[in-house]
């Protein structure tokens, strides 16, 4: 449910907030660095809130489920039809949503970090299994994470050269990979208990990334099927500058 609220709540942000983030950044780069460093100091401090905060508000941050939100447009955003009115929306603000939940998702790593990865280092053996597995995966996110977060700023793009920096930008369908197991072997297990939520969950989480992967997959085998039709089209059309 957690997820649904965040996915609404990203496209309400996009619908108000598109151009004001691609025109002027900084200011929202502030505001989710803000947020980040809250949700670790509350969580630090232990810091309680009244039910319904803790409830509804709360886990859009400390669970890093906004920021999922984020991620998942950025990530449907390269499985959207080419030339389509929402890619033309969406991809001219994607390196800025990008950076936007990076932040809030170092915040959730620092404040779950402190028990999960301090455990995983020091004694694994008191994590369950699937929370060991979990653990694991959030720190190769992370590495896959930061380089991708550095190099989504203009300013270090346009030092890169365009080909190797395409090419670590396929890591992402690795982060996205992992994101994905990150929640299941956290939420499956509860599922199968008949934990109320976590079905929900699974079939959310499920719908979004696995519709991503097949909707990608269509879209690199269509353009695939349209290559020797584009090769064609360029070697008949040097041919005829040729003879002209």
């Amino acid at each position: 449910m957690i997820l649904i609220i965040s996915l609404v709540l990203a496209a309400l942000f996009l619908w108000g907030c598109a151009k004001p983030l691609k025109r002027h950044p900084v200011p929202f780069y502030i505001a989710a660095v803000v947020i980040a460093l809250a949700v670790l100091v509350c969580t630090v401090k232990g810091v309680s809130f009244p039910g319904w905060f803790q409830s509804w508000v709360w886990p859009l941050f400390s669970r890093s489920a906004f920021a999922t939100a984020l991620f998942a447009v950025v990530m449907w955003t390269g499985a959207l039809p080419n030339g389509s009115r929402a890619i033309k929306f969406l991809m001219p603000v994607r390196g800025e949503l990008s950076i936007l939940a990076c932040i809030l998702t170092l915040g959730h790593n620092a404040s779950y970090g402190r028990t999960y990865f301090r455990l995983l280092f020091t004694q694994p053996g008191r994590l369950p299994a699937n929370q060991l597995a979990a653990a694991v995966c959030s720190l190769v996110m992370i590495l896959i994470m930061l380089p991708l977060f550095i190099t989504s700023f203009p300013a270090v793009r346009k030092k890169m050269n365009a080909r190797n920096w395409k090419r670590l930008q396929c890591l992402a369908y690795g982060f996205y990979a992992l994101l994905y197991v990150h929640v299941m072997l956290l939420s499956v297990p509860y599922a199968l208990d008949g934990r109320s939520g976590y079905v929900l969950n699974v079939l959310v989480y499920s719908a979004v990334f696995l519709g991503y992967a097949a909707c990608r997959v269509m879209k690199a085998q269509a353009r695939r099927t349209r290559q020797p039709d584009k090769l064609r089209r360029r070697q008949a059309a040097a041919l005829a500058g040729a003879l002209v």
